[in-house]
C-alpha cells in the first residue's frame, strides 16, 4: 500500500465505527505523544472521492493528531471493498484492549445485517467459536439491565454471559446485584446459576441430579460461597439457613425480598421490620428499593 501524506481535512471517520465511547485518561496520553513525536504508525484509509479520504484503521489516532493541532499525518492507501473493510476492522476491534465486547456485539450484528451473514459465517471470519457469537448477541438482546451494567463496567462480560443462562429476569438480575456488589467472577457467578437451576428444576419436579463435586483433600477446604437471598451478603453456603414455605407465601416473600426492605441490616436489627405481622405489616420507612 502506497504512504501518502493526508490533510486532516481531507478524512472522514469510518462510517461504521465499533467504538462508542473513548477512555478520556488514555485518549490524552495518545495526544501528549503525538505532540512530542508526531502520528509514528500510518492510519489506513481509501478514498472516497475526489480529494476525500475515509479512514480504516486509525479513527482514534486521527482524532488525536486534530486535538493535537497537526495539519497532515502519514496514511497507508488501499482500495479495498466494502467488505475487506470490515474484515480488517474485525480484526483491529477483537484485538483492541479498550474495547468493549458489548461494542463488539454490536459492530458484529451490524456487519451481519449488512452483508446478511449468519453465526457460523461471522465466527468463521473471526476464527471464533459459533457460541461466542451467540453469546455476544444474547447480550445485546437478552436483558437490557445486564447490558446496562456490562457497559457501565459494574460487572464484566463473562459474569453477565453466565446470568443470562438464567431464564428468569428476577433471578438474574438479583445475581447481578450481588455480583456487582460483592466483586463476584465468573466462575463464582457460574456456581450461583448452576445452584439457582437445581433450584427450578426442584419447584417444577423435574429435578435433574447436579453433576459430582470434586472430592477435596481434607486440610484443604475450600468454601462455596453464595449471596444471601434477603440482605445480598456473601458468605458461606454451609452457614445459611434453609426454611420451607408453601408457594404463596414463598412468592409473597421473595417480591419483598426483590423490593429491598431487607437491604438495611441495621433497621431489621432496630426492629423496623415485623416479623409477626408478615409482608403486610413491613414499615414502610424500611423499604429501601435495591433496583
Amino acid at each position: 500500500m502506497p504512504l501518502k501524506s493526508i490533510a486532516l481535512s481531507d478524512l472522514q471517520k469510518p462510517e461504521t465505527d465499533a467504538r462508542t465511547a473513548i477512555d478520556n485518561a488514555k485518549f490524552d496520553e495518545l495526544v501528549a505523544s503525538i505532540r512530542r513525536h508526531g502520528l509514528i504508525e500510518p492510519v489506513v484509509v481509501r478514498q472516497k472521492g475526489e480529494g476525500l479520504y475515509e479512514v480504516i484503521a486509525g479513527a482514534r489516532r486521527v482524532l488525536a493528531a486534530h486535538a493535537a493541532g497537526l495539519g497532515k499525518i502519514p496514511c497507508m492507501v488501499t482500495n479495498m471493498s466494502d467488505e475487506q473493510v470490515d474484515a480488517v476492522r474485525l480484526d483491529e476491534n477483537l484485538i483492541r484492549e479498550d474495547l468493549n465486547q458489548v461494542d463488539i456485539a454490536r459492530y458484529l450484528e451490524r456487519v451481519m445485517a449488512k452483508y446478511k451473514l449468519t453465526y457460523e459465517e461471522v465466527a468463521s471470519r473471526l476464527g471464533r467459536t459459533k457460541a461466542y457469537v451467540s453469546q455476544l448477541m444474547t447480550l445485546l438482546h437478552k436483558d437490557p439491565v445486564l447490558l446496562d451494567m456490562v457497559e457501565k463496567e459494574e460487572i464484566v462480560y463473562t459474569v453477565a454471559r453466565e446470568l443470562n443462562r438464567l431464564p428468569n429476569e428476577n433471578s438474574r438480575r438479583r445475581l447481578a446485584r450481588f455480583a456487582a456488589r460483592s466483586g463476584a467472577n465468573s466462575k463464582t457467578v457460574h456456581e450461583w446459576v448452576e445452584r439457582e437451576l437445581v433450584d427450578m428444576n426442584r419447584a417444577s419436579g423435574t429435578f435433574v441430579e447436579p453433576p459430582p463435586v470434586t472430592y477435596v483433600e481434607p486440610g484443604s477446604p475450600t468454601m462455596i460461597v453464595h449471596p444471601c437471598r434477603a440482605c445480598g451478603r456473601v458468605g458461606d453456603i454451609n452457614a445459611m439457613q434453609i426454611f420451607r414455605f408453601c408457594p404463596d407465601c414463598g412468592q409473597l416473600l421473595e417480591q419483598v425480598i426483590y423490593e429491598g426492605v431487607f437491604k438495611d441490616e441495621q433497621r431489621v436489627k432496630r426492629g423496623s421490620l415485623s416479623p409477626a405481622g408478615g409482608a403486610s405489616r413491613v414499615d414502610k420507612t424500611a423499604v429501601d428499593g435495591d433496583s
